[in-house]
């Protein structure tokens, strides 16, 4: 395995994402391989194993996508995301940092996970559901349904709101934390799919760490 704190310091993150048009930013590049290591460690303590096929839901520019296609086996990462230059900007980082294996990764705004013809052991969502509508992630949830395997785990994070806020990411995409989307809402949610709702299950340095079971 490579090791990528050593192939990829904070200072060549900055130089390769001001390339692509990406103003550096405390706790996304600075905090880059702090952030990524907890996912995967999380994901490997409640059974992530490298013959796993994983689904990354709003996987960016692959901060922990890197240390799971690392980790898995050839071809058992699978990644998603609206937002293009991230996309670009993880295929740069991968290159950089020599990881030789088969992943995927596509574009896409409404969660068409079917798209991968593919079956998920674990799924992975971190800060996406805080910025998504209360329809989104009834979307994202109703059709992570349909391509998880039964026993498998999503890991999720969220950050609860008293009111919305709206802002612009990127100064581009509109963004919004959604109200009232607690553990109430992603109950209501899990209860109409039958999935089982682990709410508060994990630690997590910024947001809330959740698991749901399929």
């Amino acid at each position: 395995m490579i090791n990528l704190d050593k192939e990829l310091s904070v200072q060549r993150l900055i130089d390769i994402s001001l390339g692509v048009g990406m103003v550096p930013d405390a706790k996304f590049h600075y905090k880059w391989h702090e952030y990524a290591k907890w996912q995967f460690q999380i994901l490997v303590q409640i059974g992530l194993k490298p013959e796993h096929k994983l689904l990354d839901i709003g996987c960016g520019p692959l901060r922990f996508g890197m240390e799971a296609i690392n980790y898995l086996n050839d071809g058992g990462y699978y990644g998603i995301d609206h937002y293009k230059l991230y996309i670009e900007l993880g295929s740069k980082l991968v290159e950089e940092v020599g990881l030789n294996k088969k992943y995927r990764v596509i574009e896409d705004g409404n969660f068409g996970f079917s798209r991968f013809n593919e079956k998920f052991d674990f799924a992975n969502s971190q800060s996406v559901f805080t910025h998504l509508s209360r329809e989104q992630v009834i979307t994202a949830l109703r059709n992570s349904k349909e391509v998880m395997r039964p026993g498998g785990v999503l890991l999720f994070t969220n950050i609860e709101a008293g009111f919305p806020r709206g802002f612009l990411y990127a100064s581009r995409h509109p963004m919004c934390t959604g109200i009232n989307m607690n553990e109430k809402f992603y109950q209501s949610i899990c209860d109409e799919l039958g999935l089982k709702l682990e709410y508060n299950a994990l630690e997590h340095p910024t947001q809330g760490a959740h698991l749901i079971k399929y």
